[in-house]
């Protein structure tokens, strides 16, 4: 499995019912579809959260979502010495409340 299909399924997970960053979403009204890039580096800690495109959303929700995915660990270890970017969509207005 890539670096890229982990974190993809660790954030569906964190984005699922019950999962943490649904509680968190769902909790806060946060809106919008957005594309973000995220740099990971070490053992799966956030480097860099970049918003490359946003749509139906507010700032509001889009700094938060960000300093969310920023703070979000993920359970993976990376390999030494290496850094990852991803792109990854979401669409938090399809996100059951």
């Amino acid at each position: 499995q890539t670096i890229a299909s982990k974190v993809k399924s660790e954030l569906q997970s964190a984005l699922a019912p019950g999962g943490p960053l649904n509680e968190r979403v769902v909790e806060e009204r946060l809106i919008g579809r957005y594309t973000i890039q995220i740099s990971l580096h070490k053992n799966g800690d956030v480097s860099s959260v970049f918003v490359m495109s946003a749509e139906e959303g507010d700032i509001r929700s889009q700094n938060r979502f960000k300093d969310l995915l920023h703070a979000f660990r993920f359970d993976f270890k990376m390999p030494k010495g290496k850094q990852y970017r991803v792109e990854i969509p979401f669409d938090l207005n399809n996100i059951p409340r």
